[in-house]
């Protein structure tokens, strides 16, 4: 066969030959119309969609309830400023308190909660208090409502107490008097703690006390929160972007004005903001160091700056084709399918290196026109197998169960279809069009000794030698020394705050970011929940709405029933009640009291006997002390107790009125109650749930618990457990489809050995050399492993098209060529478009660089030295064969058919 004959385009190459030639305008406005028709579907069809949920496939059953907890319950996604008091508490509480007032004021941010409030608390009374504390409270009820609507609590603490004389004579039901005798006792209190008060005394009452919030703290108390529930955009990159700047602007702005204690932080969606925002930009800096470098390269290589710029044009006329399927085939854009672009330039350039490659080795000996037709008759095949087998290994993600890398594998396997496609079509017509006039320059030899090992067979010998042993060392080195990091938060960059905040908040009590949820639908069903979760160790707390309320029962019922008897038409507090009373009143009452005392004998107890006496004794005092009316900070004392009374009183009443949701504090109602009123158990984990094995010993108690458990933990589980099955399916996977592909193309079972084979050593190969630098695999990285078959098994298939044709075109040796460097260029451009993540400072991006720059270069060394040495020992072994048999061919070379 004739070298012309060799290089005659056939089938749909001969097609595609004569369009770019014939038609290459029409080729090229095509091609760039539907680039821009492309571009402009993925600018207004192509939303992004940053919820990591959306990652997940919602036909999961585990997802299902997962989805359902969220439609209930809401978002419970907090972030966390954790305010460090370093044994400045009450500086402490001031910082939490100026930062709720500063983040309240922020439109973003619907929740923002730092402490319970004493009127929270007091609204709780009737379903916080024990049983004893509650009769007392519903004998108390009437007082309580004369407390939040009387004109003048003295006169009627004297009414009470006439009726329950009165009633002696007549035999009272023990009840009425009951109800009568506490009504008047806590009138009589609260009069006596409200003089005590305008005299500067601490009063007796506890309605009358002031209380202290309650701030949100840790369990060892050092760490204070505020939590904080932003709006959340899921079609922007963090979701929290906006609020989160803000949110941070008035943390440091509260921290300089309290030196003394430290102000961070922390929580699950910021962890998440964070690690996009330093991924993302990892990954902007890497592909434009990538392709800065891939164009000098171009440029050095080619020694021209034209073709590899027309190159990058039909490159860039293949991303807008891509971002046209991607709208059409998935129609958004994930967290995880965003990284197709680092895909695309690690290796959709590479098909255009190929073809300018092959055009420019052309170049030197024949006109444009037969350039072209040359390449695409030798390169146009190669490099879609190429592709076919690449995008292969991504479409093949759709059989996981994850549903993240199912789109990613759409739209990367589209992506690489569609660059192959532009590159023999487009590519060719740019060159047609933009290269005749242009004076051929040789392309610049790479000095890799393929030739040599292609042609000795001493040096054959010790390649494939020296390849054996290194490929049996990694073999038994890897399963034994090969780490694969599942922690998280190991996988970020750890000069984060928030990963620093998250680890202080672990080391003082427990993650902040992750609970299991385990809804319920009566009180005795969340107790039974609890009384389960107690007995497993991997849990180290449980809270529900029961940490803070009682369970109720038929005897507390009627109880608060009685107080919410007293609430009804309580009405609004009067405008000028009486504040102050006269010390001949206050006198008269200290009398009646201690006569009723000294009357009461032994109907009432020591303690009772007592209580009447103590407060006679501040009823004289109150008389004994009155205040002057001109005594203005007597009187804002007294006014102040007096307001105090009057809430608390009201406070009680109403919660006992309001459902269970209503009752609780705003910083803890939407944690345990849902709108429509179910109750949820969260199960907070006793270990490090970030790593991998507490945190399935914390997902298997989870549902010991209850089946129907749910929440992050369950969700993050499942998801690795589906991610690593993916990773070891579609490896499997991809082995298979490369192999079928190349046997497709090459038709020979030989042929696919060769190939499949020389790239499973240098992936054995490239565990070892990861083992040695002890770069784990994880999460993050460890689907380089998939692209890397996908991407290795091109360079083989390009160097046994080129051998073949060596062969039919009667050459003495395989020479290989301009593939050669095209191979070495291919693997150093997938090298660098992926290298620049190496100094990321994510650490699981930085591993994913590791792996495809070491990847890359171990499968070009397999490639360039392994594949020609089995190539040049088989075709010593049939020379020597056909020689002895006198059977070679009138020229002296060997058949076409010599090579697999």
């Amino acid at each position: 066969m004739t070298d012309h004959e060799a290089g005659e385009p056939r089938g749909w190459t001969a097609f595609v030959a004569r369009l770019v030639t014939r038609r290459p305008w029409l080729v090229i406005v095509t091609s760039a119309l539907l680039g821009l028709v492309g571009g402009w579907l993925g600018v207004t069809r192509l939303p992004l969609d940053a919820n990591t949920d959306s990652l997940i496939s919602r036909d999961r059953p585990w997802m299902k309830d997962y989805l359902a907890f969220l439609e209930e319950f809401g978002d419970l996604e907090y972030l966390y400023a954790v305010v460090d008091t370093k044994g400045h508490r009450a500086e402490a509480e001031h910082a939490v308190d100026a930062l709720v007032t500063a983040l309240r004021a922020m439109p973003d941010l619907p929740g923002v909660y730092g402490r319970i409030e004493p009127e929270e608390a007091w609204r709780l009374s009737a379903r916080a208090a024990d049983d004893t504390q509650l009769a007392g409270l519903a004998d108390a009820a009437t007082g309580l409502r004369s407390l939040a609507t009387g004109t003048n609590w003295l006169e009627e603490a004297n009414a009470a107490m006439d009726r329950l004389g009165a009633g002696a004579l007549t035999s009272l039901p023990p009840d009425e008097a009951r109800t009568l005798g506490a009504t008047s006792l806590l009138l009589y209190d609260a009069v006596a703690s409200v003089m005590e008060a305008a005299r500067g005394a601490e009063p007796g009452l506890p309605l009358a006390k002031v209380r202290a919030p309650e701030y949100l703290a840790s369990d060892t108390g050092r760490l204070l929160f505020v939590a904080i529930l932003p709006r959340k955009d899921f079609s922007t990159l963090a979701a929290i972007e906006g609020p989160l700047g803000e949110i941070r602007a008035a943390i440091a702005e509260v921290q300089r004005a309290h030196p003394n204690v430290e102000i961070g932080l922390t929580g699950k969606p910021v962890l998440q903001a964070d690690e996009l925002v330093t991924s993302t930009g990892d990954t902007t800096i890497s592909f434009a160091f990538g392709l800065g470098i891939v164009a000098v390269l171009c440029v050095v290589m080619y020694r021209d700056w034209r073709r590899p710029l027309l190159a990058v044009l039909a490159f860039a006329i293949a991303i807008g084709w891509t971002q046209g399927a991607a709208a059409l085939l998935v129609g958004r854009l994930t967290l995880l399918s965003m990284v197709f672009m680092l895909v695309l330039i690690g290796a959709g350039l590479d098909y255009g290196i190929h073809v300018v490659s092959r055009y420019t080795e052309l170049r030197a000996t024949h006109s444009v026109v037969d350039s072209v037709r040359r390449t695409l008759a030798t390169a146009a095949v190669g490099t879609i197998t190429g592709a076919v087998t690449s995008a292969a290994v991504f479409i093949l993600a759709i059989f996981s169960n994850f549903g993240g890398l199912r789109e990613l594998g759409i739209i990367a396997g589209a992506g690489l279809l569609l660059c192959a496609i532009a590159m023999v079509t487009t590519l060719p017509a740019l060159l047609v069009v933009f290269d005749s006039r242009r004076t051929p320059k040789p392309v610049l030899d790479v000095p890799v000794p393929l030739g040599s090992v292609a042609r000795h067979r001493g040096m054959a010998k010790a390649a494939l030698v020296v390849a054996a042993v290194a490929t049996l060392g990694a073999i038994a080195l890897a399963p034994l020394a090969l780490r694969f990091e599942s922690n998280l938060l190991k996988l970020q960059a750890q000069d984060l705050d928030s990963v620093r905040w998250e680890r202080r908040v672990l080391a003082d009590s427990s993650s902040l970011s992750w609970f299991g949820a385990v809804p319920t639908d009566t009180e005795a069903e969340t107790l039974a929940v609890i009384e389960r979760a107690t007995k497993e160790p991997a849990i180290g707390h449980i809270r529900s709405a029961f940490d803070i309320v009682k369970p109720t029962s038929e005897a507390r019922s009627a109880l608060v029933a009685r107080l919410a008897a007293a609430a009804a038409d309580l009405g609004p507090a009067p405008k000028d009640p009486a504040r102050s009373w006269p010390p001949p009143q206050l006198a008269a009452a200290a009398n009646r009291l201690r006569l009723l005392a000294t009357l009461s004998g032994s109907r009432a107890s020591d303690a009772e006997r007592q209580t009447l006496r103590s407060l006679s004794e501040r009823l004289d005092a109150a008389a004994a002390h009155p205040f002057s009316a001109d005594d203005e900070a007597a009187r804002a004392r007294r006014d102040e107790t007096f307001a105090r009374v009057q809430s608390a009183a009201r406070a009680i009443l109403v919660g006992s009125t309001l459902p269970l949701r209503d009752v609780l504090p705003d910083a803890l109602r939407a944690r345990f109650v849902s709108p429509s009123g179910r109750l949820l158990v969260q199960l907070i984990p006793a270990g490090d749930t970030w790593e991998l094995e507490p945190l399935k010993e914390f997902v298997a108690a989870m549902r010991r618990v209850d089946p129907r458990a749910t929440g992050v933990p369950i969700t993050q589980s499942e998801s690795i457990n589906d991610m690593t099955r993916a990773f070891l399916g579609i490896s499997l996977l991809s082995v298979l489809a490369v192999a079928l592909v190349t046997w497709l193309d090459f038709r020979s079972i030989g042929a696919v050995a060769l190939c499949t084979g020389t790239l499973l050593v240098g992936i054995a190969l490239t565990l070892g050399a990861l083992t040695v630098l002890g770069i784990p695999l994880s999460l993050a990285n460890f689907f380089g492993i998939p692209i890397l078959i996908g991407l290795g098994i091109d360079s083989n298939i390009h160097l046994l098209h080129r051998a073949k044709e060596d062969e039919a075109s009667g050459n003495a040796e395989i020479d290989f060529g301009g593939t050669r460097g095209a191979v070495v260029f291919t693997a150093l451009t997938t090298a660098i478009g992926f290298g620049g993540q190496i100094f990321a400072s994510h650490q699981g991006m930085r591993g994913l660089g590791w792996i495809m720059v070491v990847g890359s270069l171990v499968c070009l060394a397999t490639s360039v030295w392994v594949l020609p040495a089995i190539l040049h020992l088989l075709r010593v072994r049939r020379l020597g064969q056909r020689s002895s048999s006198t059977s070679l061919t009138p020229s002296g070379s060997a058949s076409r058919n010599d090579l697999p």
